[in-house]
Protein backbone atom coordinates (compact mmCIF):
# COMPACT_ATOMS: atom_id res chain seq x y z
CA UNK A 1 0.00 0.00 0.00
CA UNK A 2 2.63 2.63 0.81
CA UNK A 3 5.77 3.35 -1.10
CA UNK A 4 8.91 1.17 -0.92
CA UNK A 5 11.32 4.56 0.33
CA UNK A 6 8.62 4.67 3.30
CA UNK A 7 10.36 3.77 6.80
CA UNK A 8 8.33 0.64 8.19
CA UNK A 9 6.95 2.34 11.12
CA UNK A 10 5.39 4.92 9.00
CA UNK A 11 2.59 6.18 8.38
CA UNK A 12 2.85 6.65 12.55
CA UNK A 13 0.24 4.69 13.89
CA UNK A 14 -1.81 7.78 15.22
CA UNK A 15 -2.35 9.48 11.92
CA UNK A 16 -5.55 9.55 10.80
CA UNK A 17 -7.69 8.26 7.49
CA UNK A 18 -7.55 11.33 5.06
CA UNK A 19 -10.90 13.27 4.92
CA UNK A 20 -11.68 17.16 4.68
CA UNK A 21 -10.63 20.18 2.05
CA UNK A 22 -7.05 20.90 2.18
CA UNK A 23 -4.44 23.64 0.61
CA UNK A 24 -1.60 22.20 -1.20
CA UNK A 25 0.95 24.54 -2.19
CA UNK A 26 1.88 23.93 -6.10
CA UNK A 27 4.59 25.30 -8.56
CA UNK A 28 2.64 24.60 -11.88
CA UNK A 29 -0.53 25.89 -13.41
CA UNK A 30 -2.37 23.65 -12.93
CA UNK A 31 -1.96 20.38 -10.29
CA UNK A 32 0.21 17.78 -11.95
CA UNK A 33 2.05 14.47 -10.02
CA UNK A 34 5.26 16.54 -9.75
CA UNK A 35 3.26 18.78 -7.27
CA UNK A 36 2.88 16.06 -4.91
CA UNK A 37 6.40 14.59 -4.04
CA UNK A 38 7.91 14.73 -0.56
CA UNK A 39 10.86 15.89 0.06
CA UNK A 40 12.73 12.58 0.38
CA UNK A 41 11.44 12.03 -3.41
CA UNK A 42 12.98 15.36 -4.01
CA UNK A 43 16.38 14.55 -2.22
CA UNK A 44 16.93 10.83 -2.24
CA UNK A 45 20.34 10.69 -1.76
CA UNK A 46 21.00 13.34 1.46
CA UNK A 47 20.25 12.81 4.76
CA UNK A 48 17.20 13.65 6.56
CA UNK A 49 17.42 17.42 7.52
CA UNK A 50 17.98 17.98 11.56
CA UNK A 51 14.74 18.31 13.79
CA UNK A 52 12.87 15.80 11.04
CA UNK A 53 11.92 12.15 11.13
CA UNK A 54 12.80 10.14 7.85
CA UNK A 55 8.56 9.53 7.97
CA UNK A 56 7.72 13.09 8.22
CA UNK A 57 9.88 13.48 4.82
CA UNK A 58 8.30 10.90 3.37
CA UNK A 59 5.07 12.77 3.79
CA UNK A 60 3.53 16.04 2.18
CA UNK A 61 2.76 19.40 3.61
CA UNK A 62 -1.13 20.23 3.24
CA UNK A 63 -2.79 23.04 4.91
CA UNK A 64 -6.38 23.14 6.21
CA UNK A 65 -6.81 27.06 6.66
CA UNK A 66 -6.16 28.84 3.30
CA UNK A 67 -4.88 31.77 5.51
CA UNK A 68 -1.99 29.35 6.80
CA UNK A 69 -1.19 28.47 2.91
CA UNK A 70 -1.28 31.97 1.89
CA UNK A 71 1.07 33.40 4.76
CA UNK A 72 3.63 30.48 3.67
CA UNK A 73 4.11 31.54 -0.23
CA UNK A 74 4.54 34.95 1.82
CA UNK A 75 6.95 34.77 4.29
CA UNK A 76 9.53 31.25 2.59
CA UNK A 77 11.17 32.47 -0.12
CA UNK A 78 11.16 28.90 -2.02
CA UNK A 79 7.43 29.22 -1.99
CA UNK A 80 7.03 33.00 -3.43
CA UNK A 81 5.89 31.39 -6.70
CA UNK A 82 4.07 28.41 -5.24
CA UNK A 83 -0.35 28.99 -6.19
CA UNK A 84 -2.57 27.35 -3.60
CA UNK A 85 -4.85 24.35 -4.72
CA UNK A 86 -7.62 23.30 -3.09
CA UNK A 87 -8.59 19.05 -2.93
CA UNK A 88 -11.27 17.13 -0.45
CA UNK A 89 -9.17 14.39 0.94
CA UNK A 90 -11.12 10.88 1.09
CA UNK A 91 -9.60 7.60 3.46
CA UNK A 92 -8.53 5.87 -0.11
CA UNK A 93 -5.75 8.49 -0.80
CA UNK A 94 -3.84 8.09 2.78
CA UNK A 95 -3.50 8.75 6.10
CA UNK A 96 -3.39 12.63 7.71
CA UNK A 97 -1.99 14.35 10.99
CA UNK A 98 -1.70 17.16 12.22
CA UNK A 99 1.84 18.62 12.31
CA UNK A 100 1.40 22.24 13.36
CA UNK A 101 4.30 24.44 13.02
CA UNK A 102 5.44 27.66 13.99
CA UNK A 103 4.38 29.53 10.88
CA UNK A 104 1.17 27.79 10.43
CA UNK A 105 -1.20 25.99 13.07
CA UNK A 106 -3.52 24.43 10.02
CA UNK A 107 -0.18 21.84 8.88
CA UNK A 108 -0.69 18.45 8.31
CA UNK A 109 1.63 16.28 7.28
CA UNK A 110 0.07 13.40 4.27
CA UNK A 111 0.88 10.08 3.59
CA UNK A 112 -0.13 9.09 0.19
CA UNK A 113 -0.44 5.32 -0.74
CA UNK A 114 1.40 3.91 -3.86
CA UNK A 115 -0.47 4.57 -7.07
CA UNK A 116 -2.82 7.30 -5.79
CA UNK A 117 -3.03 10.37 -8.32
CA UNK A 118 -3.58 13.18 -5.53
CA UNK A 119 -2.97 15.58 -7.96
CA UNK A 120 -6.43 14.70 -9.96
CA UNK A 121 -8.63 15.92 -7.01
CA UNK A 122 -7.02 19.54 -6.77
CA UNK A 123 -7.72 23.02 -8.12
CA UNK A 124 -5.53 25.73 -7.72
CA UNK A 125 -8.10 28.60 -5.83
CA UNK A 126 -7.84 32.55 -6.71
CA UNK A 127 -5.06 33.86 -4.09
CA UNK A 128 -7.67 36.85 -3.48
CA UNK A 129 -10.48 34.63 -2.33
Amino acid sequence: MWPEHFPSDCPPENAKNAFGEVYRLINHDSPSPDDFCSWREENRNKQCPEGMTECQICGISVFTDKADADRVIKRIPRFRRAKPALGQLTAELGVILHTPSRLSQSHHTWWIPFGAEPWAIFQIVDVNE
